[in-house]
């Protein structure tokens, strides 16, 4: 699926508060500058890892694993 961050954001809110997920991996890529607020968020949510991975350029990958 491609959305923007904050799209995402709000799906991955959705999916982990309804149950629908618990493990998830999403790679997040920024069109200009880095959105750090969005990329906060994301690393803020429980149990979470935001890194960026040694491939990855304008991307941050996502991880959650329950």
């Amino acid at each position: 699926m491609i959305c923007y961050p904050t799209r995402l954001l709000t799906m991955v809110e959705r999916w982990l508060g309804s149950g629908t997920a618990r493990n998830l991996l999403c790679t997040m890529k920024f069109q200009g500058a880095t959105d750090h607020a969005i990329a906060r968020r994301f690393a803020a949510i429980p149990g979470s890892q935001l890194m960026h991975l040694h491939h990855n350029k304008h991307e941050l990958t996502w991880i959650r694993l329950a």
